[in-house]
């Protein structure tokens, strides 16, 4: 399934977030989602921009087959979601973004 533009933002009660079919998207964005504590995204493999920000609860995030973010990747002050695995998504990646913003997020967590 491709999808032009998926956005969720400013929620409160959405724990989880499951889109299974979903293979390409021009815009997935998940925002300042209050309760959002996981996002999974099994099939996609490219998106124009991903935007994953400020959810203060996110701490797993699976997009296991991505492979290409075209124009901006941003995972961003999101506390409970470890830093090493932003960093894990975009080496994932078979090409850098035009623009890349992975910070804020926990710095404390290992990674395997």
């Amino acid at each position: 399934m491709t999808a032009g533009s998926v956005s969720v933002a400013h929620t409160t009660g959405l724990a989880e977030v499951s889109l299974p079919a979903l293979t390409d998207a021009e815009d997935l964005v998940f925002v300042s989602n209050s309760s959002l504590t996981s996002l999974s995204v099994p099939a996609l493999h490219s998106a124009f921009n991903l935007d994953v920000e400020r959810n203060s609860l996110l701490s797993t995030m699976a997009m296991p087959v991505l492979q290409a973010v075209s124009n901006w990747l941003s995972i961003i002050d999101n506390p409970a979601y470890p830093q090493c695995r932003a960093e894990a998504i975009l080496a994932q990646l078979t090409a850098v973004p035009a623009n890349v913003t992975i910070s804020g997020n926990d710095t404390t967590a290992t990674c395997p």
